[in-house]
């Protein structure tokens, strides 16, 4: 019996592709070929597969920015 894959994960594993291919870690072909078996996935593990051979990105820093503040003449 298969597994019940949700739809958010099949968008958690289509976003990293995304993410992959905007770092022109994947060529457009294998990005779309890579997505197209994410939606026809049948098993977490089949998701699992097609980003394991991917280096994962590097977390995201957030810095705030100087709060300008006005002097008072």
């Amino acid at each position: 019996m298969e597994e019940h894959v949700s739809p958010a994960a099949r968008e958690r594993v289509v976003l990293d592709l995304a993410d992959h291919f905007a770092q022109d870690r994947l060529t457009m072909n294998e990005y779309a070929r890579r997505v197209a078996l994410a939606y026809r996935a049948a098993s977490a593990d089949a998701l699992r597969d097609l980003t394991k051979d991917l280096v994962p990105s590097p977390p995201v820093r957030v810095t705030q920015a100087p709060v300008a503040s006005s002097a008072e003449a």
